[in-house]
């Protein structure tokens, strides 16, 4: 199954640099040779389209480990004589798709993100700038040993031409998933419907504070559930912290202060990945999207490792 990657950061170079530095200065002619490189592009590729614009999606690495980053790079080439602009954004919907070759699901973990206005970009002829950089390992589930392959279905809203990129493919092997994404590969599957990942930890996090508690090493899950909205702008809403150390109860902790939740984080057992936290704010049982005991249900499935 196809996912698509929605509303992520966009790095841009500034169009005064497009023909400076690290950026590639020759751009990959349209009718290059197959035997030129995997991801040559020729007449009849579809990153090349009437805006003289050629998308070009390369990969950090090719063979990584579970738990190890897939760093990929989008830049955008103009092959053409003038000058080009272009308002380009990922959001609504377009962005990186990864498939796993054997064709098991590879699940979004990136979490909703509001959209960001579209920067201009502007490309000079002969130029080249870089769209975007991401690790795809922030954005998807990738927990299962395989090929997979990955392109961009990025749309330029430039005379509405869309600019989708080569196919890069990524060999992943066997490794250690980082700690959050122990707790998704447990949660996503038993998640009910109408339930999705708001925001997660990042790679780099190693800090969080449960709610009511002590600010403690380790990482965080937040699910939203559809179809309601409590007083004072609570949502349906569920936090799993899952901490190195044992998270003590912060005694100036005052949950009148807390504009979202009412009380604090509860301790749930421990794990063999660590302490765990969880925090629920759920509507009413006959909600078409209700969670009857969310925390009873992660109890039975976290603490079965």
């Amino acid at each position: 199954m196809r996912m698509l990657l929605v509303g992520c950061v966009i790095l841009l170079v500034p169009s005064f640099l497009a023909c400076a530095g690290e950026i590639n200065q020759t751009p990959p002619s349209p009718n290059a040779s197959e035997e030129s490189s995997s991801n040559a592009l020729d007449e009849d590729s579809p990153s090349l389209n009437i805006n003289n614009i050629v998308t070009t999606l390369s990969v950090e690495r090719t063979w990584v480990r579970i738990g190890e980053p897939i760093t990929v790079s989008l830049n955008a080439t103009n092959i053409g004589n003038r000058e080009i602009e272009f308002y380009w954004t990922d959001n609504e919907g377009v962005g990186f798709s990864i498939d796993a070759v054997d064709g098991h699901e590879v699940r979004y973990v990136g979490g909703l993100r509001p959209p960001q206005p579209p920067p201009l970009i502007t490309i000079q002829p002969g130029c080249t700038t870089t769209l975007r950089v991401s690790d795809l390992t922030e954005e998807f589930l990738v927990s299962i040993p395989g090929q997979y392959t990955v392109c961009s279905r990025s749309n330029p809203q430039h005379r509405s031409v869309p600019m989708p990129s080569n196919e890069v493919t990524v060999t992943v092997e066997s490794g250690e998933l980082i700690k959050v994404d122990k707790v998704l590969s447990l949660v996503l599957p038993m998640l009910p419907d109408g339930w999705t990942i708001l925001t997660r930890s990042r790679h780099e996090s190693k800090s969080v504070i449960p709610v009511g508690r002590k600010e403690v090493g380790g990482c965080w899950v937040s699910l939203f559930g559809e179809g309601f909205w409590l007083s004072r702008g609570k949502s349906q809403r569920v936090i799993i912290w899952q901490t190195d150390i044992p998270a003590e109860p912060d005694q100036n902790y005052d949950y009148r202060n807390n504009h979202f939740f009412d009380g604090s984080s509860e301790f749930i057992g421990k794990s063999k990945y660590g302490y765990l936290y969880v925090l629920a704010v759920v509507g009413p049982t006959d909600l078409k999207y209700c969670w009857p005991d969310p925390i009873a249900s992660l109890k039975s499935v976290l603490m079965q490792e």
